[in-house]
């Protein structure tokens, strides 16, 4: 890499990703500068001004003249650092200025993660359609199109929520919870994925106090976004462990309670340490590279514990794993129904996909056999969709459209007639939450208890919290991943 003075570094350097210096007589572009969280592989240090343009592709950059030592007129090719540096200072969470070339390039770094996998998504898609008659290498589309699609989901769901925390108008929502249920809810969803590859999830509890006043969403939400990334970045066969620990009380009479997630994993290094927190930033090295992720996890999860008043300190090294240690204090519950919670579970991966199990169960037929779900849901697309996994998995469905048709056919039911209600949040005349709430009111206890699983585009942990407050026995997110509800609706009938 050729050398630049300086003053014109310092000038450029927390605005720009890469620079070249041109010498338009020779058609020679020289790479001069390169921020330390870009890829050097992907840049050549010596090309024709031609490639670069072609290299550059759709980047946003800016030419300035430049007079060598020499005062030969030359040119820079600046890149413009469109989601890093600028965002850094404008998307740190409580910060709230936000200007309109920021959400430019907001959008600009959104359009680019999100238009990846749904380029393999339509990509796959119009391949399967090519392999009808090809068994084996349909399913290998078919599981591809499934990843995409959950990868897809999963960069909206982390965009969506460190905006909302970025806004500073999320509002904590404290009430008696049991922390037992919180650590069996986390774990239910952590062991699909720990499953996936193959790695072995260890959940330790020392708890005297098991009934707290919390935000309990909130308290999911750290533990998800942390767990999920201690699995994401260790390799398969690897150990993620999950500890809860109750602490001494504080001089304010709370209850001081330590959760760690520590794994064997990739680790991270000192430098990247230092900035960990800040959105929209990834350790860049060979290994971490081939994972995919957008940096927001880490942004979200500490902005969670600094709305709860708590702490988060990690400790990591390249190679050997990452610790991760926050510190939250409660209130006790005031329900009187405290347990001790000591002991240890160990629960080992298969490393078998989503997309085997689900075409091996629909194709029995036999796990839901004779089984009547009651689905209520508008759409009619969404109708036929999951009235066709039902019904391949040996249930019998019936469909209502709207919360109040839901309601009545349940306060007109017989004993037995419906084992469990696929509950849709939004729907016209009356809501799933209210018809919900009606359905718990029902003076028959047979009726009132039939357990619901809430299904809703709204994947909030306030949402789900409040699909728990009105009564739902559970909570599925759209789209709606086929071996969870499975697994939920195995779980509640």
């Amino acid at each position: 890499m050729k050398s630049l003075s300086e003053d014109i570094i310092g000038a450029v350097l927390k605005r720009y990703k890469l620079i070249y210096q041109v010498d338009t007589d020779l058609d020679k572009a020289y790479l001069v500068y390169l921020a330390e969280d870009a890829l050097a592989s992907d840049y050549p240090s010596e090309c024709s001004f031609s490639e670069l343009e072609i290299l550059l592709g759709g980047s946003k950059y800016e030419k300035l003249p430049y007079d060598n030592d020499e005062h030969k007129s030359m040119e820079l090719v600046c890149v413009i650092n469109d989601y890093r540096a600028d965002l850094q200072n404008v998307f740190t969470m409580g910060n709230r200025n936000y200007n309109e070339s920021d959400h430019v390039m907001f959008v600009s770094k959104m359009s680019h993660d999100i238009r990846t996998p749904m380029n393999a998504l339509l990509g796959y898609v119009t391949l399967a359609g090519t392999k009808l008659n090809q068994p084996e290498i349909l399913a290998g589309y078919l599981n591809k199109i499934m990843v995409s699609g959950k990868r897809t989901i999963q960069i909206v769901n982390d965009v969506l929520e460190f905006v909302r925390l970025s806004s500073g108008k999320v509002e904590v929502e404290n009430k008696t919870q049991d922390l037992g249920k919180i650590v069996n809810y986390i774990k239910s969803c952590i062991e699909p994925q720990a499953d996936e590859k193959s790695q072995t999830l260890v959940i330790e509890a020392d708890i005297t106090d098991s009934s707290i006043i919390c935000d309990g969403g909130r308290v999911n939400q750290i533990m998800m976004c942390l767990l999920s990334n201690a699995i994401k970045y260790t390799q398969p066969d690897g150990e993620i462990v999950f500890k809860i620990f109750q602490k001494k009380e504080t001089s304010l009479g709370k209850v001081r309670y330590e959760f760690i997630i520590q794994d064997n994993g990739y680790g991270m290094s000192e430098e990247f340490q230092e900035y960990m927190f800040e959105p929209f930033h990834r350790e860049h090295n060979t290994v971490v590279n081939s994972i995919e992720g957008i940096g927001l996890g880490l942004s979200i999860a500490r902005a969670a514990v600094e709305l709860l008043d708590g702490t988060i300190d990690v400790s990591s090294t390249i190679g050997e794993g990452t610790m991760i240690i926050v510190t939250l204090d409660f209130d006790k519950g005031d329900n009187g129904d405290n347990n001790a919670i000591i002991g240890m579970m160990e629960y080992k991966g298969s490393g078998e996909k989503d997309i085997r199990y689900v075409t091996d169960s629909l194709m029995s037929g036999k796990l839901l056999e004779g089984k009547r779900v009651l689905v209520a849901e508008d759409n009619e697309i969404n109708q036929d969709i999951i009235s066709e996994i039902l019904q391949q998995l040996g249930a019998i469905v019936e469909v209502y459209s709207n919360g109040q048709e839901t309601y009545e056919a349940v306060k007109s039911s017989y004993r037995g007639q419906f084992d469990v209600i696929l509950m849709d949040v939004q729907m016209p005349v009356m809501d799933g939450n209210e018809a919900t709430k009606r359905i718990r009111e029902l003076s028959d206890d047979y009726m009132s208890q039939i357990p619901i699983i809430g299904v809703s585009a709204n994947a909030f942990a306030e949402d789900r919290q409040m699909a728990a407050d009105v009564g739902m026995d559970g909570y599925i997110a759209k789209p709606i991943d086929i071996a969870e509800l499975i697994g939920t609706l195995q779980g509640l009938i």
